[in-house]
């Protein structure tokens, strides 16, 4: 398995802590952001290799138009998948 960390970014943390204790039982390692500005800081360290992004973020801003963003939070360094 290559190395790296999942990022999720959710603003509800019940479903953060089941998200990231099902990933890490299965043996990944994860980080957890509840906003876009936290998320942009943990990616800028660098290290995070997929984004579970929540669809509805509070503040109004929703997962996919964060990703369509990309790559003002990390230029060349992810991807949008489907």
């Amino acid at each position: 398995m290559e190395s790296g960390v999942i990022l999720i970014v959710d603003d509800d943390p019940d479903m953060a802590f089941l998200e990231r204790r099902s990933l890490e039982r299965a043996g990944y390692a994860v980080s957890i952001a509840s906003s876009t500005a936290e998320a942009r800081r943990v990616i800028e360290r660098g290290g995070v290799r997929l984004i579970v992004l929540d669809q509805r973020l509070s503040g109004g801003l929703t997962g996919p138009g964060q990703i369509s963003r990309r790559d003002t939070i990390a230029p060349g360094r992810c991807q949008a998948r489907p």
